[in-house]
């Protein structure tokens, strides 16, 4: 909800004054009705500067680029228009304290209460103008809270009954952590990696092998010391593969001769296949059942507050 309020606030009062480079959507255009109600461009030039200040500090948004933002932005101020509308059917009610704490929030960004009235001014933003933008998204967030945020909710029951159900999905299959190094096909290729094995072989440590490899090693690795993470069965040249996982942790291979050139391995560290335990998956479980309950609550919200709605959407881009 938090979000939401400063969002809506920032985007005319903030983010507009590092955005004035935007071409921007005249103020006073009509971009769409929703039940009677116009928006205008100079609303929907707030959505899109407030999703965009990366980019358009810059001035990097590329025309075709921007017009796929404003309709972006476009939608989802129809639908804020909506939801404000049912707040207002439900007679949502915000008391007058928790807009002046909201506002006192927002001033409290500024330098001085000086700096922060010559900021609204700038922006033809009066105080009370201000505080009918923080009523009005305080009514949105409301009903946000009410119809998904308060109902997204995920029981341990159900994150057990996910795991149990999709069992076969937490199996890990063997993996081997391997560092490498590689020497491309040529003349010297084979003694170089002969004598590159017998310094990797003289004190045999991770250290070692990561020396030699940012020094010898030929391919992208080469920067992290050869380091290629951990590697599960057919997630590598079958021509190394197969002595990769033969290898103990702390063991060297011998130089591996293929059509791509020479090979060094050294293991890292193995992990036998297993089944991934609950405990190590419960937290991951739990947030995509939870984004998905907020998936399936906003469609919800958008599909109720839409039914028996008339949008008229005006603007082409």
């Amino acid at each position: 909800m938090r979000v939401l309020i400063v969002w809506m606030l920032c985007c005319t009062v903030v983010v507009a004054a590092g955005t004035a480079n935007l071409p921007q959507v005249p103020a006073q255009q009509v971009v769409a009705r929703v039940n009677g109600v116009e928006l205008r461009g100079a609303t929907l030039n707030d959505y899109v500067e407030a999703v965009l200040p990366d980019f358009s500090f810059h001035g990097k948004v590329q025309p075709e680029k921007l017009n796929e933002y404003r309709r972006a932005a476009l939608d989802r101020m129809v639908l804020h228009e909506l939801i404000y509308q049912e707040g207002v059917r439900r007679r949502v009610a915000i008391p007058p304290a928790r807009v002046d704490a909201e506002v006192a929030l927002m001033q409290g960004r500024f330098r001085s209460p000086e700096v922060f009235q010559h900021s609204l001014s700038e922006h033809g933003l009066t105080l009370d103008q201000l505080r009918a933008h923080i009523q009005r998204s305080l009514v949105i967030a409301a009903v946000v809270r009410r119809d998904i945020t308060l109902r997204a909710v995920v029981t341990n029951q159900e994150v057990r009954a996910y795991y149990q159900k999709n069992l076969p999905r937490f199996h890990e299959p063997e993996v081997v952590h391997l560092r490498e190094i590689s020497i491309p096909p040529g003349p010297l290729a084979a003694k170089q990696a002969g004598d590159v094995r017998a310094q990797a072989a003289a004190k045999n440590t991770s250290a070692e092998f990561d020396l030699l490899a940012s020094r010898y090693s030929k391919d992208d690795y080469r920067v992290m010391g050869g380091d290629l993470g951990w590697i599960h069965r057919g997630g590598m040249d079958p021509d190394l593969e197969k002595t990769a996982f033969a290898l103990r942790p702390g063991q060297l291979s011998p130089v591996i001769e293929t059509k791509a050139g020479f090979y060094l391995l050294r293991v890292e560290g193995k992990r036998p296949a297993r089944l991934v335990p609950f405990i190590e998956m419960r937290d991951k479980i739990r947030a995509q059942l939870l984004a998905e309950k907020r998936k399936q609550l906003s469609d919800a919200l958008r599909a109720r507050v839409s039914k028996n709605s008339k949008v008229e959407l005006l603007a082409k881009f």
